[in-house]
């Protein structure tokens, strides 16, 4: 199963847990989406709050998905590769980001969504995006650059012709900085 088609069925199953829970769950458009970075409304109450839903993430492409590690991804990758677009040896400030540097595209960590939802194996947890981002801009060493994604834990890495800026946090922060937590349902196989 590819990255798109995991993250699509993990935007899936937040979306039905969502809504068993009492939410209206309206989806984001497709500019939303892409461009601000927000997946789905969520509505309850007369109180409405954004999120951008996170599957857990492979360390390398050949590795089964684990929940240990989470990447925050500061400056969006390039559609299609290109060898023209790298991202810029000049450090990045993550509080006054230039994404000019790179792919040119802000990245989810730069969205509109109020919270970031990270998949974990059992459950969901809710973390404010911009605190998130004040934690990261702490916590992640931005230069020099890491050559490997296995290098990038807590350090900033670009992929070779991508043109983005990423780093992996461990979900113990994530968790530390959770507001909420929805467990998955249980399924029997």
């Amino acid at each position: 199963m590819n990255s798109f088609t995991e993250g699509y069925n993990t935007e899936q199953l937040f979306a039905h847990m969502a809504s068993k829970r009492g939410w209206n769950v309206i989806p984001a458009t497709k500019n939303e989406n892409i461009h601000h970075h927000i997946d789905y409304f969520l509505k309850k109450d007369n109180h409405t709050i954004s999120v951008d839903v996170k599957s857990q993430k492979r360390e390398s492409r050949r590795l089964l998905q684990q929940e240990d590690w989470h990447v925050i991804e500061f400056v969006g990758v390039t559609y299609p590769m290109s060898n023209l677009v790298n991202f810029s040896k000049t450090s990045f400030n993550p509080q006054s980001p230039d994404f000019s540097l790179g792919s040119g595209r802000k990245g989810w960590i730069y969205g509109d969504a109020e919270f970031i939802v990270f998949e974990l194996i059992r459950s969901f947890i809710f973390v404010n995006r911009n605190e998130l981002l004040a934690y990261c801009s702490t916590a992640i060493t931005f230069s020099p650059l890491t050559t490997t994604a296995q290098q990038a834990k807590y350090r900033a890495y670009s992929r070779a012709n991508r043109g983005d800026l990423l780093s992996y946090v461990n979900k113990k922060d994530l968790c530390h900085l959770s507001s909420e937590k929805w467990h998955k349902p249980i399924v029997l196989q």
